[in-house]
């Protein structure tokens, strides 16, 4: 039987969008995060995964040993308490708001922090302990901040376990990437541990971190393969590490070997790195980014390096900017979610410059609905009857109606395998029809078209 995504349904319309993405920076929140699988929280606190599943990191019950994983978004459990989302290589962490940390997926060295290494398909809570406030997951390791400020570690660089690192309790934010992580403390100065490929900037020990030069403005923390990103609090961008394609974006293929300034702006806020590229977003809103471009993850609409920042588009509302490894996500302030570069696993999207990702990307069986599900008349003017073939006293079934941006119109339970619903409060249109079961599982679907 053929599938086709939600969208297909408005005929015409090329797209239906739903700004239900819940919108926070990726270095305050990893609200947004990806390496070859996605996972992303929606304004519900309902958590979302779509990509490569070969160890169960997208914490559905399953693996996938074909290398083809899912193509569309799907809820991982049915929660609504995820606050932080971070995805690492081939596995994913989070926290809800209890405190509680879970970790799923690839687990050969320990990164998942359960005290085992065992791979696990789905959310696996980490500990006993619920005072989470931060995770980053990197490749094989994962950092985690508590509440009372501790940093702590588990994976190749600890165990299968987190064990704290240092005694300082005045850490804020970490980093995590395949081969270094840095951290930033509440005093200002930031930290490295790993080959951040700037061996040389290390100073000061703690632990196993070593301090970034000694500057004490630091502000937000971003980092790539082996680059890493930072702004000051007056606004300004360094970067360093690797710069074999530009990433740093000074200008050269050089690695300096320790933080240098990029430009002379001082209106950098977000900030994020993929691989080889890297991203900002502007006080004014506006998009930029720089570095490896083969797969079209800069967004220009070409695939040409660049060395030096570059504004993407000319659109002014983006307030959030997530780097993946060949493909990049922002989101603008009405909170629709935006990708390009190498579409891959997703099947949403494949492009050169940013386009919007639904989060109605749901699968829809064709023969079902026809069979199962009907409307008349339709198109209608006020009033409309839904047929609902499968109805059952003893199953509860919910009926809702989307407009074409995505948010919920009408709501009702089924009670009946007739329903009458009064649209004359709708204005003209065309309309989804979408029907749930009682545990939320999406069912069936069908358009209306609205004339008045």
């Amino acid at each position: 039987m053929k599938k086709l995504l939600l969208l297909i349904f408005f005929g015409n319309i090329n797209n239906i969008y739903c700004q239900c993405w819940l919108s926070s920076s990726t270095a305050k929140g990893g609200q947004v995060t990806a390496f070859n699988h996605l996972a992303t929280i929606k304004n519900d606190s309902t958590l979302w995964t779509i990509g490569d599943n070969y160890y169960g990191e997208l914490g559905l019950g399953t693996n996938s040993t074909t290398g083809v994983g899912e193509k569309s978004f799907k809820q991982v459990g049915k929660d609504k308490n995820w606050t932080i989302v971070s995805a690492g290589n081939q596995y994913t962490m989070a926290i809800k708001s209890d405190g509680t940390l879970w970790g799923w997926g690839l687990n050969q060295s320990g990164q998942l922090g359960i005290g085992s290494k065992s791979n696990m398909n789905l959310p696996t809570r980490c500990g006993s302990a619920s005072d989470w406030k931060y995770v980053s997951a990197g490749n094989q390791f994962t950092m985690a901040i508590k509440k009372n400020g501790t940093l702590w570690k588990c994976g190749i660089i600890s165990s299968e376990s987190f064990t704290q690192v240092g005694k300082d309790s005045i850490w804020v934010e970490v980093a995590s990437s395949f081969q270094h992580c840095i951290g930033r403390k509440k005093n200002g100065t930031i930290w490295a541990l790993g080959d951040d490929g700037s061996s040389s900037v290390h100073t000061t020990k703690d632990d196993d971190f070593f301090q970034i030069g000694s500057d004490k403005d630091w502000l937000s923390i971003a980092v790539g393969l082996r680059h890493s990103l930072a702004t000051k609090i007056d606004g300004t961008l360094w970067a360093w590490g690797e710069n074999k394609f530009g990433q740093l974006g000074d200008g050269t293929i050089k690695n300096p070997g320790k933080p240098i300034q990029i430009d002379s702006s001082k209106n950098w806020a977000a900030i994020a790195a993929g691989n080889y590229h890297s991203l900002s977003v502007k006080t004014d809103g506006s998009l930029w980014a720089w570095g490896d471009n083969g797969y079209g993850q800069l967004g220009d609409g070409t695939t040409n390096d660049k060395t030096t920042p570059i504004q993407i588009g000319m659109d002014k509302d983006w307030k959030n900017v997530s780097g993946g490894q060949l493909r990049s996500y922002a989101m603008k302030v009405d909170n629709t979610m935006w990708g390009w570069g190498s579409g891959g696993f997703t099947g949403i999207y494949e492009s050169k410059t940013p386009i919007k990702i639904s989060c109605l990307s749901l699968s829809v069986n064709l023969e079902n609905n026809i069979k199962n599900f009907d409307l008349y008349p339709n198109p209608t003017n006020n009033r409309i009857n839904i047929s609902y073939d499968s109805y059952s006293d003893t199953k509860k079934h919910i009926l809702r109606i989307y407009n074409i941006d995505g948010k919920i119109v009408y709501e009702s339970n089924i009670n009946q395998k007739e329903l009458l619903v009064d649209l004359q409060f709708l204005n003209s249109g065309l309309y989804m029809c979408a029907v749930f079961s009682e545990s939320g599982e999406f069912e069936q679907i069908r358009k209306i078209s609205l004339v008045k």
